[in-house]
């Protein structure tokens, strides 16, 4: 931060040392920062030859946010929502960081010889509970776990319904207290393909959540459907949540998508 006669000024290289060391969990992970070549004392020593510390306490009200924080925080901002969370956290600063690029802060990071792509990866990977891990790509990308492992036979579900288009089983990884998922036999990487508009998937995709319905119970309970696309931690495969019972329904540990 640099200290002025009147206020405080946080700026991008600052937010960059303060996100590094909350994600790192300081005494409790540094383990984070060294499996990407950043070594925490080296960033801080080079960001106080850019910016030097202030001599006296800053009040919170004296703190100003440069143009490029703001950019910053817009971008952290929008990582968070993007995953879904719902709170902005030390990981997605450095996602936003990481984004904007071409600023100090990055080129401190670079500097030390760390690839901001890999930044991204490791953030995103570590951002995925460790036993669902095997979902996403050696890229930190969600695979299409249901083709792959669920169609193929190799991840054997309990199967609820199934006729020649689709099949519903329950999630393997429910993030509720009755959750059941229903997905095309054929690939269909969204709602947005243009595969998607057939009419006879589209009557097969709701009988088979009305099957679901009626054999958990769940028609008389209430339940809800969530139809995820497009996001980056999202499936690249239609696939629709059954969850229940009632709405908002009972959660579990949080699904992958």
């Amino acid at each position: 931060m640099r200290r002025s006669a009147a206020v405080t000024t946080t700026s991008g290289p600052s937010i960059c040392s303060s996100a590094c060391s909350a994600w790192a969990g300081k005494t409790s992970r540094p383990d984070r920062l060294r499996a990407l070549g950043i070594e925490l004392g080296k960033a801080r020593t080079a960001l106080e030859l850019i910016v030097s510390k202030g001599e006296e306490t800053t009040a919170p009200n004296e703190i100003v946010l440069t143009q490029r924080t703001r950019k910053v925080i817009e971008l952290a901002a929008d990582e968070a929502k993007r995953r879904n969370d719902a709170d902005v956290s030390p990981h997605h600063l450095l996602l936003g960081l990481v984004r904007d690029g071409g600023s100090i802060a990055t080129g401190i990071l670079e500097s030390l010889g760390v690839s901001l792509g890999r930044v991204r990866r490791q953030v995103d990977e570590e951002a995925v509970p460790v036993h669902l891990r095997h979902l996403v790509d050696a890229r930190g990308r969600k695979r299409d776990w249901y083709c792959e492992d669920v169609l193929s036979g190799k991840l054997k579900v309990d199967v609820i319904h199934e006729d020649d288009r689709v099949i519903a089983f329950h999630h393997p990884y429910p993030g509720a207290v009755i959750h059941a998922v229903v997905v095309p036999k054929a690939h269909v990487v969204s709602v947005m393909a243009d595969a998607f508009r057939d009419p006879q998937l589209l009557v097969a995709m709701i009988g088979a959540v009305q099957e679901v319905a009626r054999k958990l119970g769940l028609d008389r309970s209430g339940f809800r459907i969530e139809a995820n696309a497009i996001a980056p931690g999202v499936t690249p495969h239609v696939h629709w949540h059954v969850m229940g019972p009632g709405v908002p329904p009972p959660r579990r540990e949080e699904s992958p998508g």
